[in-house]
């Protein structure tokens, strides 16, 4: 099959998480929302990235990359 760069590949697509939260975590996440006006579900996405991106970080800097 022909490339199509015009053709959405749904393997790329964000994927739905869902989550248990401890109160604590759920009641300041609730306060950073009202705070800043960002909707919960961005900012535990940003965490959640964050927080991926920093444990990449520290495989690769002691060579246990994939």
């Amino acid at each position: 099959m022909e490339h199509n760069p015009w053709r959405l590949d749904p393997s790329k697509f964000p994927r739905r998480l869902d989550l248990d939260l401890s109160p604590r975590v759920l009641a300041h996440l609730e306060s950073v929302s009202a705070r800043t006006g960002r909707p919960l579900h961005d900012i535990a996405s940003d965490l959640l990235s964050q927080a991926v991106a920093d444990l990449d970080a520290a495989a690769e800097g002691v060579g246990l990359e994939e």
